[in-house]
């Protein structure tokens, strides 16, 4: 798998998708995983993962996890990833 190339395209969705209320996610919670396909520049095909689960219920602050892989063997045990929480108020 291309690094480069998929840490650029993770940072892209991850960038889309902090965007994002924190009611999407809180819907999104019982609907696991969201599993999107992304073409890179070089044409690889890529995978990407998001999982959506309670970081704090106490507080209502979810986390949001992205992976991304090529499908090839290594890759698929090992992915790219990246994470953020958000709370009802929108603030980490």
């Amino acid at each position: 798998m291309d690094k480069k190339e998929s840490r650029f395209i993770l940072s892209e969705i991850a960038r889309e998708y902090r965007q994002k209320e924190f009611s999407y996610w809180e819907k999104l919670l019982a609907e696991q995983p969201i599993v999107i396909a992304r073409d890179g520049p070089s044409g690889v095909k890529y995978q990407i993962e998001i999982v959506i689960v309670w970081d704090n219920p106490q507080d209502r602050i979810i986390r949001v996890i992205i992976s991304i892989d090529d499908g090839g063997f290594w890759s698929s045990f090992m992915p790219t990833t990246d994470s953020f929480v958000i709370s009802p108020d929108g603030l980490p």
